[in-house]
Order: structure tokens, then sequence, then C-alpha cells
């Protein structure tokens, strides 16, 4: 199962001169007005109009920062994280101290899974900016992907103490909660922030995965439906869907789900998880072990991943393949029964 995490908006800086240019060479004139209409595209989010007036910004001045970081966040949004990575690059070697791009550059590592580097980045704004709820908040974010989820609770519990109101916090805080099977903190915290914001999608599909564990299957579905009816062809809520009615026996209706969510976003590893699942209730091994091993190199941490995948290679006749597989893998309860029954 797949609970999201909404990722922190980047920063965009967006300069409101009040003044004239009198006074301004007509180059620094020019580079500052390509620089306010980028960021208007920003505001519009046309972001690749926003690059061509940051790009003409740069041809005048290729150090300019401002332009630079803006360029980056115009990049981030349309899914380049490598591109803007670069472009926070660039703007620090022009201005070393520009926190604005060390947070920016911090948010591009962590889509890039370089979680190292986000925290070392994170750390040095936390420094400047200690009381700042957005920093912890971003903290948070970060430990939350690298799995370090009691450092993520500290990190999102201190960005609530300091701004109460930001239900993404609480969203977030109760993931992982759920993560760390702290079930009452976690629909205490997925309740408070839908009293924030009723029409929070994330916390309805959290709270909807989180009756699926426990077996709530009429709140499961009433949440993941109310998810679905704000943010209808959201791929991770879709695919949740699926794994609910694939937990109440529904096999047609799960794959229907998954494969919407498959088509909305093809890169969703998860969803692939979910169709093998429905491949072997189908006693389809062969198609099974496609689509869990395309799930295996999307993201080994998918959860469950390795036990079904041996589930797998079991219903296909390869005993000894699933055995390897279940002695090589991390050990659950699940699998030492599976590795009790079949390996000894």
């Amino acid at each position: 199962m797949k609970i999201i995490n909404k990722r922190i908006l980047e920063i965009i800086i967006l300069y409101l001169f009040i003044h004239s240019f009198a006074g301004c060479s007509s180059k620094e004139a020019d580079k500052q007005r390509f620089l306010i209409k980028g960021n208007e595209q920003l505001r519009k989010q046309e972001y690749r109009e926003a690059i061509r007036y940051f790009n003409e910004a740069l041809k005048i001045d290729p150090g300019y920062a401002d332009a630079l970081l803006n360029r980056g966040v115009a990049k981030y949004e349309t899914g380049d994280a490598i591109g803007a990575l670069g472009d926070y690059n660039a703007a620090l070697e022009a201005r070393p101290d520009y926190q604005e791009a060390l947070f920016n550059r911090a948010n591009a590592y962590r889509e890039l899974k370089q979680f190292k580097l986000a925290l070392q980045d994170i750390a040095e704004v936390k420094a400047a900016f200690p009381d700042s709820a957005v920093v912890h908040f971003a903290e948070g974010l970060v430990l939350s992907d690298s799995k370090d989820y009691e450092q993520s609770l500290v990190a999102f519990t201190k960005a609530i103490a300091l701004d109460g109101d930001n239900p993404e916090a609480w969203v977030n805080r109760g993931t992982v909660h759920y993560y760390l099977d702290n079930y009452e903190k976690a629909e205490a915290d997925l309740s408070k922030a839908i009293d924030l914001n009723p029409k929070e999608s994330n916390a309805y599909n959290a709270l909807a995965l989180l009756y699926l564990e426990q077996d709530s299957m009429d709140e499961a579905l009433k949440n993941i439906d109310e998810a679905l009816s704000l943010e209808p062809g959201q791929a991770f809520y879709l695919n949740n869907k699926g794994e609910i009615m694939l937990a109440m026996d529904s096999i047609a209706a799960a794959e229907a789900f998954v494969n919407q969510s498959l088509l909305a976003d093809p890169r969703n590893g998860w969803a692939y998880r979910n169709k093998g699942l429905i491949y072997l209730a189908q006693d389809l091994p062969k198609d099974a072990l496609r689509v869990l091993k395309q799930a295996e190199n999307m993201d080994s941490t998918i959860d469950r991943i390795y036990e079904i995948l041996g589930r797998a290679y079991l219903a296909n006749g390869e005993n000894q393949k699933a055995c390897e597989i279940w002695s090589s893998s991390k050990t659950t309860p699940e699998i030492e029964v599976l590795r009790e029954e079949f390996c000894n």
C-alpha cells in the first residue's frame, strides 16, 4: 500500500520592483524585466514560458542568481529535477549565501533520492532559520522518504509546534505514525488535518489505508471514495482503491482501478505489485512474475514485494527460486511461515 507524502512546494522568489529602472544600465534593466516576466509566468504555472524568459535574462548575465534560482523552480515543476539541481548549484556559485537556493537544492536532492545531501543542505538552512516551520517540515519529508521514521516524527512534531495550522504537517506526521504502527495517533493526526482542511484528500487516502490495515472495510471504502471525489484521477488513490477491492475479493473491480492507476502513472511500482497480486488471484503466475519483477526494479522497498514475488515463483513451480528470494530478503513473520512450509 502507498500513502502519499505531499512534497513541499518550491520556494519561489518573486521580486516586485516598486521603483523604476531609472539609473540602471540598459542591460541591468533588461535582465530585471525578463526576470519579472518569468516570475509572472511562474505565478500562472506556465513553466516552460517562464524558463524562456529566465533564459533571456541569463543571456544578458549568465551569473544572475535570481534567474538561475527561479529557472530551477520552473524546471523542477516540469519534472526536471536534475536540471533544477544544476541551476541551484549555479545560483549558489554566484551567491554562496543564497539560502533560498540551498533550501530548493535540498528539495531537488530529495526528489533524486540523494537523502544525505538533502539533509546536509537542510541542516545549513535550519542553522540560519531554526524557528522556521517550513524548514522542519522539509526535513521531516526527507527523513520519512529515507525511512528514518523516528527522526521524521521529531521533525514533523517541531513543524507542528511552530505552525499548528498546516494540515500537511498533520497528514505527514499521521503517515509516520501509521508506518510505526501507532494507529490511534495516526488516526488522530489525520482527523486533525481534515478538521483544518476538509478537502485534504491525502488525509482521506491515508485514513483509508489505516482502516484497511485494521480490516474496517466500510470505513476504508468511505475514505478512499472521499479522496477520489476530491482528486478523481490521482494515480495512488486509484491504486489504493484497487487494493481495497482486492482485499474484499472483488478481483474484477480491483483490476479496473489498478489499470486506471497505471494509465495515470505508469511509473507506480505499487500498482505493479497489486497487478501481480491480481494475476496470482487469477492463477496467472507467469504474468504475476513479470509485473512483480517490474515493481521490484522500480522500488525494492515496496511493502511485501519479496514475499509476493516468492509466492509467484512458487505458483509457477519454481520452488527453489521462491526459497532463494525468501532467504535473501528481509525476514518478516509472513516470510518465516512460508520458509517453514516450503523450504525445509
